[in-house]
């Protein structure tokens, strides 16, 4: 909590109404982030306050049979549930490490050292772009809303409770950038990426005579205004429920 100066603080977020850092106090949800000096209760931040959620991860792994290639998209997914944004899985190298907020490695360096797409990780660490180790059996952690955190580190407040992205208000859906239950966001594949989206964003997507053109490029700007992964080429988007739920019903076009 040395981010914050207490001395500066309203008598609400001292009380733990408004949040910490910014002093909103909205519907997005919030997390603890320390007594306050009184002792007597906790401070609260939105997520978002606390750490910025990345505009776009992307997701490395070894390419070299289809299994493998196979297994890389589905871990992509399930990043993509876990934090609510727009995931890229490399199956090439023609990515801009830049245009991401963060790299998650699917195996070791020694796993990925025969993959093409190993040089991307070099690129991420020289441009200072946070690269993540894939997590040991000791290191998942179960949120406090039941989600398994397999693949991704949770923010964990001072007194040792975990809370995903969903909780920490930091999900959303990649048209609109609202925030919502990660459970009722339809994750939808566009070439090499996953989009988290609302069922009903989907749907006026998918009511336009432009389908796959809107997809390719509306997602291209989320609730920050930076850039997001998606593709202007390649075959019709197909949609699905994340790996772990039941909504997901892939399909080739519209």
């Amino acid at each position: 909590m040395s981010y914050i100066d207490t001395t500066s603080l309203t008598q609400l977020q001292l009380d733990g109404v408004t949040c910490a850092i910014c002093g909103q106090l909205d519907d997005r949800p919030m997390v603890p982030v320390g007594p306050a000096p009184s002792g007597l209760v906790d401070l609260y931040a939105h997520g978002e306050c606390v750490e910025p959620t990345p505009w776009g991860v992307l997701v490395i792994g070894p390419l070299g049979t289809p299994a493998d290639v196979e297994a890389l998209r589905e871990v992509a997914c399930e990043i993509a549930y876990e934090l609510g944004v727009a995931t890229t899985y490399a199956t090439h190298t023609d990515h801009s490490v830049t245009d991401f907020g963060a790299v998650y490695l699917t195996g070791t360096v020694t796993e990925l050292r025969d993959a093409p797409t190993l040089v991307l990780v070099g690129e991420a660490i020289a441009a200072g772009i946070p690269v993540h180790d894939p997590l040991t059996a000791d290191e998942v952690t179960e949120c406090l809303c039941g989600l398994i955190c397999r693949y991704t580190r949770p923010y964990v407040d001072g007194r040792g409770g975990v809370h995903c992205n969903e909780c920490s208000g930091k999900s959303g859906c990649a048209w609109c950038g609202e925030w919502n239950d990660t459970e009722d966001l339809e994750f939808v594949e566009s070439d090499d990426t996953w989009f988290p989206l609302h069922a009903e964003c989907l749907a006026g997507i998918r009511a336009t005579s432009k389908e796959r053109a809107l997809l390719a490029t509306a997602c291209l700007t989320l609730r920050d205004g930076r850039p997001a992964l998606a593709s202007a080429g390649g075959g019709p988007p197909r949609v699905a429920g994340c790996c772990r739920r039941k909504r997901r019903s892939s399909f080739r076009g519209f």
